[in-house]
């Protein structure tokens, strides 16, 4: 019975997809709760500066590994994102220290810096090897992978993380070397079953240069967006990003279903030559779950980040209600994506670029007028408006399937 139920593909990439959320929303909730709100802001604001450059990638090398055309051949794939990869190391040294002079309350080392350029390319190389060994549909690697480097994450912050000083850079040493024992222990397992991959002929396609500067644009304008709404964290308030950052870690494991059909089951569609896959009663499904869980948020918030987070964290509960909507709407835009890039549909992500530089541009034409109009709460409400505006766009591009 369980050797039927491993054979078919959804089944186990469902479990892999599990595996992945759920470490990563165990190692959030753990280094969060040992480190501390004011730690745990700092480790955030180093970590943002790896995750602006993977925010270029996700749109620019990671989605299209699973949503390009199965006519597109692995060695096309791999040459892709090779180039583009190497550029980003090229130009990840520059953005960083751009990124660490905006910020005033961080003073950057030569330390950190290794740090966050080292995160950056381990983070990147991390993501590309799991959404191409997701493509080539070697999803046990994937989870073995996942089992061995959580753990050693785990068993790295509770023998480390409480008694070091800083704890932020700690933490942060903690996540380079979890994402590098990942991808060995994945480069390992890959060259030992690699033998089993089906060498398919493939009648290859060109790649579209316009495709391609659509996506990098959206990636482009992610940065600028995230960028701007960091900056005025860090001005603000450190211990509410901190808290921002904490909660996200937690509501993170919500719409893991919905992560499951961006990666492994838009790949499964590419590989059938299928472009429509989102139904009605799914986002019916969607809308009532996440109505239902923002009303508990909403009216337990207290005991919810006590129990997770401790005390320590209870002045800023009200950032979970509001973090929890950001990520539901988020996640559903995500997956509406991939049925857009499948359908090539380019002209929403033109459009949704061009909403982020917008709602940039609005919140520093704010900030600069008057300072005092913006605090932690109405800059996470401004968010909140963003995703819903772009949710809004990628909407008026999609028909969706009755059953």
């Amino acid at each position: 019975m369980l050797n039927r139920i491993f054979k078919k593909n959804i089944s186990i990439s469902f479990l892999e997809q599990l595996s992945q959320s759920l470490g990563n929303f165990i190692f959030f909730i753990l280094s969060g709760r040992i480190a501390g709100p004011e730690q745990f802001g700092l480790f955030g604001f180093l970590l943002v500066g790896t995750q602006l450059i993977l925010s270029i990638s996700v749109q620019w090398i990671l989605l299209p590994i699973t949503s390009r055309s199965i006519n597109f051949s692995n060695r096309q794939i791999i040459n892709q994102f090779i180039r583009k990869t190497l550029f980003l190391f090229l130009f990840s040294p520059f953005f960083i220290w751009f990124y660490s002079k905006l910020l005033s309350n961080i003073n950057f080392d030569l330390n950190q810096y290794f740090l966050v350029y080292i995160l950056s390319i381990a983070m990147v190389l991390a993501e590309i090897s799991r959404y191409f060994l997701i493509r080539l549909r070697f999803i046990k690697i994937l989870m073995i992978s996942n089992f061995s480097k959580w753990l050693f994450s785990y068993i790295l912050i509770i023998n480390y993380l409480e008694n070091s000083q800083p704890k932020y850079l700690t933490l942060l040493s903690i996540f380079v070397f979890t994402l590098i024992f990942g991808l060995l222990f994945q480069g390992i397992l890959y060259l030992k079953f690699r033998k089993k991959t089906p060498n398919n002929q493939q009648k290859e396609e060109r790649l579209k240069v316009r495709e391609d500067i659509s996506f990098l644009g959206l990636g482009a304008a992610n940065v600028f967006y995230t960028l701007t709404t960091t900056i005025l964290f860090n001005r603000i308030n450190i211990l509410a990003f901190g808290a921002f950052q904490a909660f996200r870690s937690i509501i993170n494991f919500y719409p893991f279903i919905l992560q499951f059909l961006e990666t492994h089951y838009s790949a499964i569609l590419v590989n059938k030559s299928k472009t429509d896959f989102i139904r009605k009663y799914w986002l019916k499904i969607y809308l009532i779950l996440t109505f239902i869980i923002s009303i508990i948020l909403f009216l337990k918030s207290k005991i919810i980040v006590e129990i997770f987070y401790g005390k320590n964290y209870l002045g800023y509960r009200n950032i979970l209600f509001l973090q929890f909507l950001i990520v539901s709407i988020q996640s559903i835009s995500r997956l509406i994506t991939v049925e857009l890039r499948l359908k090539s549909k380019n002209i929403a992500f033109a459009k949704s670029s061009l909403i982020l530089i917008t709602f940039s541009s609005v919140l520093w034409l704010i900030y600069f007028y008057n300072q005092s109009l913006i605090n932690y709460l109405n800059l996470i409400i401004f968010i909140l408006i963003t995703a819903l505006t772009q949710l809004i766009n990628y909407f008026l591009y999609t028909k969706y399937i009755k059953n």
